[in-house]
């Protein structure tokens, strides 16, 4: 077995909110494609600090490491092909019972977001169903994010970047995590390359999309990062860049909480009158 470091993408949140290096940029048209289901969400305090994906109206999957505090203004941003922000306020936050912030590989790291009014415009949203079914290895996705921004390969982020510039990255499925069995592991699908499409910090939440069968799933939520445990790198002295690019994305697992999304979905539709998502 690989030996793995992990690094919680929690404590790296950021008003700039890039995070796939050497992604493929988000086309000019996104009618019909996943780029119109993804946002961000922000505070008052934060301003943007992690993504989600809209699967109905009102209903927002994302991490719950992203931990969401109702008493600040927080918002879910939907930003259309002319680059026009739509905003909509959080009336309600949902984790499963074994999540914990203190839990060392991130357990539960999924939630459930309800907002207050119905995203405007959204009745011909190319449908995203939920996985059921677990990944085999080799399996591909593609894991819709952020820009990364860095500038000569420094620490910090250009302050040029523009958060909204979304783009997406070609991922493999690898394995179950080592750590716990609600993660995945992802790879890139070109790896070696110069130009090698890597995850990196401030996108959590972020969805991981399947295709099977003509029918588009969500698969997983970007959750941390790994970095597989090398004797002669010093991690202190690593950049940003230099560090994501030896790390592996870890994904919280849709199959596997896909019961309780279900059951928690329909209890919560019942709860604020909402329309759901087929499963």
């Amino acid at each position: 077995m690989k030996k793995y470091t992990l690094l919680i993408l929690t404590f790296l949140t950021s008003v700039n909110s890039q995070a796939i290096i050497n992604g493929t940029p988000r086309p000019e048209k996104i009618e019909g494609s996943v780029y119109e289901r993804v946002g961000n969400l922000q505070d008052n305090v934060r301003g943007t600090f992690c993504k989600g994906l809209l699967i109905a109206p009102r209903i927002i999957i994302s991490a719950a490491h992203c931990s969401i505090d109702l008493s600040l203004t927080t918002e879910f941003v939907l930003i259309d092909q002319n680059n026009v922000k739509k905003f909509y306020d959080v009336l309600h936050v949902e984790v499963p019972k074994a999540y914990s912030l203190k839990e060392e590989y991130n357990f539960g790291d999924i939630a459930v977001i309800i907002l207050q009014k119905p995203v405007e415009g959204k009745t011909r949203l190319k449908e995203v169903r939920l996985l059921s079914e677990p990944l085999k290895e080799g399996d591909q996705g593609t894991f819709y994010g952020g820009r990364h921004d860095f500038t000569d390969k420094l620490r910090f982020l250009s302050e040029n970047s523009k958060p909204h510039e979304l783009q997406s990255a070609t991922l493999l499925f690898d394995g179950t995590s080592p750590f716990n069995n609600d993660h995945y592991i992802l790879r890139s699908a070109n790896s070696g390359n110069p130009k090698e499409s890597k995850l990196c910090f401030r996108d959590s939440g972020g969805p991981y999309i399947v295709e099977q069968n003509g029918v588009t799933y969500l698969a997983g939520i970007a959750s941390s990062l790994l970095r597989q445990k090398d004797s002669s790198s010093d991690d202190q002295n690593e950049t940003d860049f230099e560090y994501c690019m030896a790390s592996f994305p870890h994904i919280t697992s849709v199959p596997f909480y896909f019961s309780w999304l279900q059951r928690t979905i329909q209890k919560l539709g019942d709860q604020y009158a909402l329309e759901l998502p087929k499963f």
